[in-house]
């Protein structure tokens, strides 16, 4: 992460490392919009465009993930 990014983002982050959240971070020196999810930090989104990316993002998020491999049966 870029060191220029401040303890928010940081936060931000690492909650999406430990949990499926999704955090809108927002720049309280610049006003950037940003989400954060699965541990990563998404780069800045225009507020024009931040309902629609978030609704993405969210939608995304329900889908059924893939299992991880062939099930064991014992």
């Amino acid at each position: 992460m870029p060191p220029r990014l401040g303890s928010r983002h940081l936060a931000a982050v690492g909650v999406t490392e430990e949990t499926d959240a999704i955090v809108v971070v927002v720049s309280e020196q610049t006003g950037s919009i940003r989400i954060a999810s699965g541990g990563e930090l998404g780069d800045p989104i225009a507020y024009d465009e931040f309902a629609r990316t978030l609704q993405q993002r969210l939608a995304a998020a329900s889908e059924p993930r893939e299992a991880a491999g062939p099930e064991v049966q014992a």
